[in-house]
């Protein structure tokens, strides 16, 4: 028991001894919620989202980029499979319609329509390289990109993992500040006429989580907005086995009703969580070798920080000496205490299994004790991992929020570092056109989106009448990542 609590309590402290420098984190406000699917024009080519096409004449009608090429690099890593990349089936998407396209496959046939109105549009040629570095090693690879000025292969788009984005955003001369290539005048210095984003819209774009990316009112360079889909892929959430739930645990609950009830009442806490410990099948300490246990937790940086950060924070104060803006940690610290004593708590569980390893090695291992059927919730994970053919293939698959702290604290869903967000080259001299392409995209992403959640997530990968009430609140609670950034730009630096 001792062992496992301090797996977990090691855990948390690499994450907590940084939030010192965190501020008061800043609940998000998305644009769209999940769900009433949206086919547009229903021409078939725009991937459109209704209303805003009413007008008689929208701002991209008459802006024509004819003969360009804009290179956009993709993520195409396979080690990190905590979140299988996204880039090819969401950005760039097929080569043409499928029409006996499965699920996600329908997801795809809206990103064809997307790009292809795109291009038809604008006149531009869209051509994706790729790189193929791991979580931590991106950002050596992309500084190098932008120092290499002889380079023939320059690229005008850049979208990875949001841990080294983040990293690459604090140099100079990496990435563009996307405020000097807005429709209207930002009021930055070095405002160019001439681009066309409108973030101030909010219209496609997850506006309160840039600005948490951003380093300052005037500087933002990080882009996440409906266009890159492996941002809401990469929100935390708890996967659970109804068909053990409803035969085990409670068999007069038989949708579990009761269960989905407690996250939308807010009761979904870590106490709650462990009253399943009899589930478990060991009569003592369980192991991954016992027929059931209550949960696997992967030792490592996605559990810590999904736990972490599963509960809304207060009481981060901003302190301003001269030009330096620096935040002090105060009424949070009775509440970091407070998970520091759960986490044990959830550590020395009966039912509960800590397992060892890498990170990527020990959340394997942890949900493939899950997908065979054998734990009644899976590790801490990205919404994204329900896409691989180990999850499409269990049988009673369902999710819930990763739990609070208790009943008094406020839900919170956190964006994971493996996001791959998106950034304009510094040295691109083509963000005029870059600006047109990943606005209009960004505008016409919210069928993508909906057929992404409505029609994969909701209609076929998940069972239980309120999970798609669950995924929804999964997507409104987004919220703490001013905090994961400042930690993870202290780690990476």
């Amino acid at each position: 028991m001792k062992k496992r609590l301090v797996s977990i309590i090691s855990l948390l402290l690499v994450l907590v001894m940084v939030l010192a420098m965190a501020v008061a984190c800043k609940k998000n406000d998305p644009v769209i919620i999940p769900g009433g699917d949206d086919d547009g024009d229903g021409d078939g080519d725009g991937g459109g989202t209704g209303g805003n096409d009413d007008k008689e004449t929208a701002w991209y009608d008459d802006v024509k980029f004819t003969g360009t090429e804009l290179v956009i690099q993709l993520s195409n890593c396979t080690k990190d499979t905590e979140l299988p990349v996204g880039g090819d089936k969401y950005m760039k998407g097929p080569d043409s319609i499928d029409s006996t396209a499965g699920s996600l496959g329908v997801v795809e046939n809206e990103v064809y329509k997307r790009n292809r109105a795109a291009t038809q549009n604008f006149g531009f040629t869209l051509k994706y390289v790729y790189c193929d570095k791991e979580w931590s090693y991106v950002k050596q690879y992309i500084v190098e990109q932008e120092g290499n000025y002889g380079s023939t292969e320059k690229v005008d788009l850049y979208c990875d993992m949001l841990y080294d984005m983040e990293a690459c955003a604090v140099e100079n001369g990496i990435f563009a500040n996307l405020l000097k290539y807005t429709r209207e005048d930002s009021g930055v210095d070095g405002w160019a006429a001439g681009g066309f984003f409108d973030i101030a819209s909010r219209y496609g774009y997850n506006v309160n989580f840039m600005d948490d990316m951003a380093l300052s009112e005037n500087r933002k360079v990080l882009i996440a907005s409906d266009y890159f889909m492996d941002v809401l892929r990469a929100m935390t959430m708890l996967p659970f086995n109804k068909d053990i739930y409803t035969s085990v645990v409670a068999v007069d609950d038989p949708d579990a009703e009761r269960l989905y009830q407690k996250a939308l009442d807010g009761e979904w806490t870590w106490d709650a969580l462990m009253s399943f410990q009899d589930v478990a099948t060991s009569e003592g300490a369980s192991t991954l070798d016992d027929n059931r246990i209550l949960i696997p937790l992967a030792c490592g940086g996605l559990t810590a920080s999904a736990l972490l950060y599963s509960t809304q924070f207060e009481g981060y104060t901003e302190r301003v000496n001269g030009e330096t803006t620096y935040y002090k940690l105060e009424n949070s610290c009775n509440k970091l205490v407070q998970l520091f004593a759960k986490a044990g708590q959830l550590a020395g569980c009966y039912g509960v299994v800590v397992v060892g390893g890498s990170d990527v090695q020990s959340v394997e291992t942890a949900n493939a004790k899950f997908t065979s059927g054998e734990s009644l919730f899976a590790t801490p994970n990205m919404l994204g991992i329900i896409e691989t053919d180990a999850f499409q293939e269990m049988s009673g698959l369902s999710i819930m929020p990763v739990p609070m702290l208790d009943d008094q604290s406020e839900a919170c869903t956190m964006i994971n570092s493996r996001a791959r967000v998106g950034a304009l080259s510094f040295h691109s001299t083509k963000k005029a056109a870059m600006s047109a392409f990943v606005q209009y995209s960004s505008e016409k992403s919210e069928t993508v989106k909906n057929k992404y959640f409505d029609t994969a997530m909701k209609g076929q990968f998940l069972v239980g009448s309120n999970a798609g009430q669950i995924l929804t609140k999964i997507y409104t609670d987004l919220g703490n990542g001013k905090y994961a950034i400042l930690e993870n730009l202290i780690l990476a630096k």
